[in-house]
């Protein structure tokens, strides 16, 4: 991160005594904004999420049926991933195709509140539907707040009609989502 910033003075024609130093970037950034880096966390499908309380609560030869039953899941989620992985690359090779992928994050409470007491009281949610571009390797974010609308599949849809008619060119045949 230091390094973009470094690059952005530079484009940006800041002369070298304005740059802050790296030990002051990463104060400012680590203590006054309390950013930090994680591994993103990886969504779970509900089946998965069921079969792993069900074996846990099972006896042993319920535990057998389900073990089969999980990897049987586990399997087709795997051929669904390759599928997802050869749309993509096809896509890439020609301009008849596109692939997004969507991902709406969790709710964002806004604004954000440390207290304890006003931390359950006004509070305002804002949603965010991600869509990946896998063809042209771009992102972008629809967001909107529950005074808008909620987060349901007219919503979802509404975004990528949107995406659609204002980034997909009507040289595309075929889209995939």
């Amino acid at each position: 991160m230091y390094q973009l910033y470094l690059d952005d003075c530079r484009d940006a024609n800041v002369p070298n005594e304005n740059i802050a130093k790296e030990w002051l970037y990463s104060e400012i950034f680590n203590y006054e904004y309390n950013y930090s880096f994680k591994t993103p966390d990886s969504d779970t499908c509900d089946i998965c999420d069921k079969y792993k309380i069900q074996l846990q609560e099972s006896s042993i030869e319920e535990r057998t049926i389900l073990q089969e039953d999980y990897e049987r899941h586990l399997t087709d989620a795997s051929k669904r991933y390759s599928l997802k992985s050869e749309d993509k690359k096809r896509s890439r090779l020609t301009n008849s195709e596109k692939v997004p992928m969507i991902d709406l994050q969790k709710c964002l409470p806004t604004p954000e509140l440390h207290n304890s007491q006003s931390y359950y009281s006004l509070k305002l949610w804002t949603y965010n539907l991600t869509i990946h571009d896998s063809t042209a390797q771009k992102c972008f974010c629809m967001m909107w707040d529950e005074s808008v609308a909620g987060r349901g599949g007219n919503e979802v849809a509404s975004c990528l009609l949107k995406f659609v008619s204002s980034y997909v060119s009507e040289t595309t045949e075929q889209l995939t989502i």
